[in-house]
């Protein structure tokens, strides 16, 4: 279990990406985690990215729960860390985030891009192929300041992607991903 080998602080945030509308995050009692029970939740968190401060005065227990399940055919989601140990940052190629992609192979809709970054040096912007071109940040459809960032890609086609901070896109924080039409089942982590 990753949470059993970490050191967490009051006030800390925990962070949790999930497809909305697909998983749900519940904070339930202990003997609801033990058992896998969502059925009477504490509390409900219904959209991503799901932010819970920890509370110094309580022990926290959190399931990931599916909302529908249904008969599939298809791939797993994949979460897929842009960069890889190199994260989201000013790159000293300028195909580097290109070739991250191709390498990555096909990405499909429902999986997620992961960008680690430093918060407050860069950020995410999910913006059209017109302002991705021209490094243009002022209109995003969706701005991430604080890393790390998770952004499911449901629906096929094209997502692009800046950093709005500085001169990071003219130094190559950008990034166009091609997202196949082909489904993917969605499982708790």
């Amino acid at each position: 279990m990753w949470a059993a080998h970490q050191t967490f602080k009051a006030n800390d945030v925990l962070l949790f990406n999930f497809v909305t509308g697909a998983h749900t995050v519940a904070q339930v009692s202990r003997a609801a985690y033990n058992a896998c029970d969502g059925s009477n939740p504490i509390s409900l968190h219904t959209r991503s990215p799901a932010r819970i401060t920890i509370n110094p005065n309580q022990d926290q227990f959190y399931i990931s729960m599916v909302v529908a399940s249904m008969e599939f055919n298809g791939t797993l989601a994949t979460d897929r860390m842009v960069g890889g140990s190199f994260g989201w940052n000013i790159p000293n190629d300028k195909f580097f985030y290109d070739i991250w992609s191709i390498n990555e192979g096909v990405i499909h809709v429902h999986d997620v891009l992961v960008f680690n970054f430093t918060t407050g040096v860069h950020n995410v912007a999910v913006v059209s192929l017109s302002a991705h071109d021209r490094c243009d940040g002022s209109e995003p459809y969706q701005l991430y300041n604080v890393s790390p960032v998770g952004v499911p890609l449901n629906l096929p086609g094209l997502y692009c992607f800046i950093s709005t901070i500085g001169s990071d896109c003219q130094s190559f924080m950008a990034m166009i991903v091609k997202v196949d039409n082909s489904t993917t089942l969605m499982l708790p982590h």
